[in-house]
């Protein structure tokens, strides 16, 4: 009896995992969802479902943004998730710390502004360096939130009107401001009734 010979059989083909980092930087330079799918042997619906999920865009500008915000945090995509999850803690902490000094630079307008009218002396010139330090701090952290790249803050705690904090208190300065401008000119006027 003779053994028939069967041709041998192929082991079965692993499937090879996607390079998603690679799909996804096809897409984000230009790439079409069929022209990636033949590239990569993925189907397009497959890739749809991706971007649409992490939100992919073909909008240079956010892809640039987004990749200067990974390379200062220290993140590649190629990152196993422990390294890029320190990474992102690390830069929510400098981030933090950004917010919260700013907070804290906010008691040093408050202070003047309380000493300028303590005990009903009106101060003027405090009053004015209240006013002029509220503006530039302003200033100064809304340019430094831009550079931070935290120009969309977590809405401010507002107090039982519902008015911004920092409105209430430049409401407050230039109330008193007002005030005593018109404490400075009733003297004014009574000193020269007294003086005929």
């Amino acid at each position: 009896m003779t053994a028939i010979r069967t041709a041998p059989t192929a082991a079965p083909r692993k499937k090879k995992k996607p390079d998603w980092a690679k799909i996804r930087a096809g897409y984000e330079t230009g790439g079409t969802l069929r022209g990636l799918s033949e590239k990569y042997g993925v189907a397009w619906q497959t890739i749809q479902h991706r971007k649409d999920k992490e939100d992919w865009s073909q909008d240079f500008k956010e892809v640039i943004l987004r990749k200067a915000e990974e390379q200062l945090a220290g993140l590649s995509v190629n990152d196993d998730a422990d390294k890029r999850a320190a990474a992102i803690a690390e830069e929510a902490a400098k981030k933090a710390t950004v917010l919260a000094r700013h907070r804290n630079e906010w008691n040093a307008v408050r202070k003047l502004a309380y000493e300028a009218i303590q005990d009903g002396k009106h101060d003027f010139e405090k009053a004015k360096l209240a006013k002029i330090t509220s503006e530039t701090l302003q200033i100064v952290q809304h340019n430094e939130r831009k550079a931070w790249g935290l120009n969309d803050p977590a809405p401010v705690a507002t107090d039982t009107a519902g008015v911004d904090r920092q409105q209430t208190a430049m409401v407050a300065i230039n109330n008193l401001l007002a005030s005593i401008v018109l404490v400075k000119h009733e003297q004014g006027t009574t000193d020269s009734d007294d003086a005929r």
